[in-house]
């Protein structure tokens, strides 16, 4: 079992999340936002962060340099519905030091799947030294 933190903004998509590693025993902590996330981060531990891109304020970007200012060795598997011709958050997001990159719709066995790997399996070396 793994304490897990869910950030996005969009309700549904972490009551979703929610349901299904719940399901698979995880401890599931949510936060509608990255300030939320932050705070969170300075006063909880997790072992695995899961977060959104595109949200007000402060996005999965900033959510990902939190978790490496706080937690440094926590696996982050950021994901995003968002689709662009000219820009791929998905590849900067593992440029940047994310552990996976997933894109929605959620579909439970890739969610499994993706956590499962997250935590046991082996982590990748960052390029831009954020990870």
């Amino acid at each position: 079992m793994a304490r897990i933190l869910i950030v996005d903004d969009d309700r549904h998509t972490c009551e979703l999340l929610r349901h299904i590693l719940e399901t698979a025993a995880h401890e599931i902590v949510t936060a509608y936002d990255g300030t939320d996330a932050a705070q969170l981060l300075r006063t909880r531990t997790f072992d695995l962060v899961m977060t959104d891109i595109y949200m007000p304020d402060r996005d999965g970007f900033d959510v990902m340099r939190d978790v490496r200012s706080q937690q440094p060795d926590v696996p982050i598997v950021i994901f995003t519905g968002q689709r662009d011709l000219h820009f791929d958050p998905l590849k900067m997001a593992e440029r940047l030091g994310a552990t996976l990159v997933m894109r929605k719709p959620i579909v439970p066995a890739t969610v499994l799947s993706a956590v499962e790997l997250a935590l046991h399996g082996p982590r990748p070396i960052a390029e831009n030294g954020i990870g």
